[in-house]
């Protein structure tokens, strides 16, 4: 009944009115998401999954509800921030540094390096056992490179001892290539911390 681009309103009014009585009605509520979707009409699709997500309550499911809605802001709205405020709130689903991987790679998809930055540090701290060294180091690769900011790098760097000792020693050629960059007293505590020269 909804294919005519003259009807969705209608549809739209129908399934709405269904959805005031019974909040829950999941037939409703994908029949709302992909009415939408069908036309092309994803600023309205995003709303019906929002919608959506009111009403659902396993915590897998509003993962993965999450997840389309920030890869529908991304891929066809280019709304980049409310993508990301959608992985902010499946980090807060699910916990888990996977997560904040995903926001990671968004901002990075569009080069938006201080908020990679902050993503990495929730990854960082949500990571457990020997993988958190890796991410931290990741972190750091990022302070190093793309900020270009020696200071932070250097103190990201050396938090890696904490997490995973021996995967400090792999760091050292990023030290020496940071040398130039890094003032001298800095690069002292990080050349004694990392043993290089």
């Amino acid at each position: 009944q909804d294919d005519p681009i003259d009807q969705v309103d209608a549809s739209e009014r129908t399934l709405l009115s269904v959805l005031a009585h019974e909040p829950q009605n999941a037939a409703a509520l994908d029949q709302l998401v992909k009415m939408f979707a069908r036309r092309g009409l994803y600023a309205r699709q995003a709303k019906a999954m929002e919608l959506k997500l009111d009403q659902t309550v396993p915590e897998g499911d509003r993962a993965e509800l999450l997840r389309a809605i920030a890869a529908l802001h991304e891929q066809k709205l280019t709304d980049i921030g409310a993508a990301a405020h959608a992985l902010r709130r499946l980090i807060e689903v699910t916990h888990d540094a996977e997560s904040a991987n995903q926001l990671a790679a968004l901002h990075r998809r569009h080069q938006q390096w201080p908020q990679v930055k902050d993503a990495l540090q929730v990854k960082v701290r949500l990571t457990a056992g020997a993988a958190r060294g890796a991410a931290q180091l990741e972190l750091a690769g990022l302070c190093e490179n793309e900020l270009d900011d020696s200071e932070a790098a250097v103190m990201a760097y050396q938090q890696v001892l904490s997490f995973d000792p021996p995967s400090a020693t792999t760091t050292s050629a990023s030290w020496r290539a940071a040398k130039p960059a890094i003032p001298s007293s800095t690069w002292a505590i990080c050349a004694s911390s990392f043993r290089v020269g």
